[in-house]
């Protein structure tokens, strides 16, 4: 039986005529492949890209928040330092008065 088998048959032989039809579709479908798959590597090359750009727009982001953060914190410093030395400056306006006050009558009960 397995002798029966191994003889090829003559009408098989009709088989090797759509080798070159199945070598042309094959290579059709290999070039439509390596087509399908340039564009894929292009379309992921450019949503990294994308991903790249928005990190870099989250990061400037981050750092413009923290620097405005900074900013209004010394602001709110400065503003607190410049309204401690304003209540300075008041009360060094009123003890000078106080002191020119006592001058003055000093110097008249003299």
């Amino acid at each position: 039986m397995a002798y029966n088998e191994s003889i090829p048959h003559f009408e098989q032989l009709d088989n090797l005529k759509l080798i070159p039809e199945i070598k042309e579709k094959s290579t059709n479908q290999s070039k439509e492949l390596i087509d399908s798959i340039n564009q894929l590597n292009r379309s992921l090359s450019n949503i990294s890209n994308r991903i790249d750009n928005q990190s870099v727009l989250a990061k400037l982001d981050a750092i413009e928040k923290s620097l405005k953060r900074r900013s209004s914190t010394v602001n709110s410093t400065e503003k607190q330092t410049a309204e401690r030395s304003n209540k300075k400056g008041f009360f060094k306006n009123l003890r000078s008065r106080f002191s020119r006050k006592n001058k003055t009558t000093n110097h008249e009960e003299e």
